[in-house]
């Protein structure tokens, strides 16, 4: 089917690209078979008008070689179309699909209310929070990785004892900004244990080993400070904060196809009542 697809966008391609337009005077740029490609057709191209002469001719080659290798797959093509293929019917439907389409995301950028409630996504957790049962532990957490010459590591130290309060916490954030190797300072954000697990020395951390104690260290290299705010188990159900995008998703396309259908039967029941629909017994 993507191979049917593609001779539509081809024939459809071909069939704007034809002309009556008359090519007197105009520079002929090449020639696949019997269809041309002059000069004039290719002013579109041109909205640098500050472009060197060097720039004008590079982008005309460009243009070109696309051109005529685009047009020599349409040769191609429309050699192996199959002889049963109702190719108008094909074409027909696509651009009906196009249109289609079009409208109905005209709709739904008009009339869609995209906005989801607090409520909006706590309904939906307690209704589908079975279906998010963890399949790797998560964590809230905090890390920085330090090359162990680090400057003022005990100023880093001390804000690290009260991270807390705000004003440190914007402090280790400017410091790890300009000089630490990783670092993660939102409190929000849900991680995997397994993509942790590399970031930390061998035997540190493991999916199989998670604890919520601190851990402050050095090895050869590095200075590390890691600390679990808050974990959720392998095999336990997923937290909604760390799902709510995909809520938010779901619920969202629940709303557009509510709409669309919405707006389908307002449009079917309007035209009935105009008398422009029939619909004929078969008997």
């Amino acid at each position: 089917m993507k191979f049917y697809i593609g001779i539509i966008l081809l024939v459809l391609m071909s069939c704007n690209s034809a002309s009556n337009v008359s090519h007197d005077n105009d520079k002929l740029l090449a020639k696949v078979y019997d269809k041309p490609l002059y000069l004039s057709e290719l002013s579109d191209i041109f909205t640098d008008q500050t472009m060197s002469k060097a720039d004008s001719n590079q982008l005309i080659t460009n243009y070109v070689e696309r051109w005529v290798r685009d047009n020599v797959v349409m040769f191609e093509a429309e050699k192996n179309v199959p002889k049963d293929l109702n190719l108008d019917k094909l074409v027909k439907n696509y651009r009906s699909s196009l249109i289609r389409s079009i409208y109905e995301k005209n709709i739904i950028e008009e009339a869609l209310d995209s906005t989801v409630t607090l409520s909006e996504l706590n309904d939906f957790y307690e209704k589908n929070k079975d279906q998010y049962q963890l399949e790797t532990a998560i964590v809230r957490c905090y890390l920085i990785k330090l090359d162990k010459n680090a400057p003022d590591q005990d100023a880093v130290r001390d804000w690290w004892d009260d991270i807390q309060e705000a004003e440190n916490l914007k402090r280790l954030l400017n410091y790890c900004k300009v000089h630490a190797k990783v670092y993660m300072l939102d409190d929000k954000t849900w991680y995997k244990v397994e993509d942790l697990v590399g970031l930390l020395p061998n035997g540190k951390l493991s999916t199989d080993n998670v604890h919520k104690e601190e851990m402050t260290f050095k090895d050869d290299n590095f200075q590390y400070f890691f600390k679990i705010l808050e974990l959720v188990n392998k095999k336990e159900t997923a937290p909604m904060s760390y799902i709510k995008d995909q809520a938010v998703k779901f619920i969202l396309h629940k709303k557009q196809m509510k709409l669309l259908d919405e707006k389908i039967e307002s449009i079917y029941n309007k035209e009935l009542l105009n008398k422009n629909i029939e619909i004929y017994n078969l008997n």
